[in-house]
């Protein structure tokens, strides 16, 4: 299980995966009228099995888009090989029954999603154009820009990839799927060292972002029956996450009042369990 978390965030991070975002937020908020701002498991080992024959491959595909500003990000990303590496790091580290498509396409909605019927995470440009403009507002220099659009960018994918693994593994969820893959997303970024755990922590500030910009009004029926959480309670769960996998190192966020003491008592249980349940879950089919 531990090969995953080293096959994602890392592996890109050295082929200059985080660099390639930062020219993707700035060559975003210049088309626009927005400009940036001023454990191990418990239990014990698991047991040692074969290491497990798939016939699926992860593979990658580009959506044709018609904006021109999409184009041209499409266009960076295909030169930097950022799905090719990412599907390559995958094909050597977990066996799957069926190929699972890794894409980057014009959606015609601010989105990212996994489609059952293709076996297809798309990753919208829509909406990497609306988490340029949600960090943009608070960030103050392009870097920083670019390095929280990477970690919302990864979680999101990671997110996603949940979602693909429980359809074609036909993996167990007890509970709402979205908590569970939100969950995987997390232990994946922040066992991949310093620079996943930060990753979570920029991922959170997007729902923080879209739970303040609600808090002036009502919430809806829709929203309260939506699948996934809120978002100040995923902003709430991801501080958790990570605060419970180092607590000395984070404590920070508890002692500058970020993540309430009474939720960080049961962090690092949280945390545990949650890394105990998707290694067992997803150990059989890891390659040795």
């Amino acid at each position: 299980m531990t090969r995953l978390y080293r096959a994602s965030y890392e592996p890109l991070k050295r082929r200059g995966a985080v660099a390639a975002i930062v020219l993707i937020g700035v060559a975003l908020i210049a088309g626009s009228s927005i400009a940036p701002g001023n454990h191990a498991a418990i239990g014990g080992p698991l047991p040692q099995r074969p290491t497990p024959q798939g016939k699926g491959k992860f593979k990658t595909l580009y959506i044709p888009v018609k904006n021109k500003a999409y184009t041209e990000m499409q266009d960076l990303i295909v030169s930097l090989r950022l799905l090719e590496e990412l599907a390559a790091d995958f094909n050597d580290t977990i066996a799957i029954p069926v190929d699972i498509t890794l894409t980057f396409g014009e959606c015609g909605e601010v989105n990212a999603f996994y489609r059952p019927d293709k076996h297809q995470i798309i990753f919208c440009y829509e909406y990497l154009e609306e988490l340029a403009k949600i960090y943009a507002a608070t960030t103050k220099s392009d870097e920083e820009l670019g390095t929280r659009l990477t970690g919302s960018i990864f979680h999101t994918f990671f997110h996603e990839l949940g979602h693909a693994l429980i359809h074609v593994l036909d993996l167990p969820v007890t509970g709402k799927e979205e908590d569970a893959v939100d969950q995987l997303a997390t232990v994946i970024l922040v066992e991949a060292g310093e620079d996943g755990e930060k990753a979570v922590l920029n991922a959170s500030l997007e729902f923080l972002a879209n739970y303040q910009a609600q808090s002036q009004t009502r919430l809806t029926k829709s929203q309260f029956a939506d699948e996934h959480a809120l978002d100040a309670q995923r902003f709430y769960n991801l501080l958790c996450w990570v605060y419970g996998h180092n607590e000395k190192k984070y404590a920070y966020l508890v002692n500058k009042g970020m993540l309430p003491k009474e939720r960080a008592e049961r962090c690092a249980d949280e945390y545990d369990k949650i890394f105990k349940s998707w290694s067992r879950l997803l150990d059989p089919y890891m390659k040795k």
